[in-house]
């Protein structure tokens, strides 16, 4: 597609739309994870004479990391797939101008 002119219309690069895609979903999750540790920060200072509800409240903890760290693996493991295929284009036809 380097060689190609496009005369009417356009070329998008569907590997680049997908990148961003996921680039938003990464910043999403980062948004949800920062807001869940305040939460559970919250939950564990206000436990904080209650050690059954601490040893709960860090299991908890430890199970949203890992929920984290996990989707956090799959997003990275797609943002290098689609960085790394070979490029995939669509066309944007645009309409015929009567004159």
């Amino acid at each position: 597609m380097d060689r190609c002119n496009v005369l009417w219309g356009d070329v998008l690069c569907r590997n680049d739309g997908h990148i961003e895609r996921l680039k938003e979903r990464r910043r999403e999750l980062d948004d949800q994870w920062t807001t869940r540790l305040l939460h559970l920060g919250e939950r564990i200072i206000a436990a904080e004479h209650a050690p059954r509800r601490l040893t709960t409240l860090g299991k908890e903890l430890e199970r949203e990391r890992q929920t984290m760290m996990n989707r956090s693996e799959e997003l990275t493991t797609k943002l290098d797939h689609w960085r790394n295929a070979p490029k995939q284009f669509g066309f944007v036809l645009s309409p015929l101008e009567d004159g």
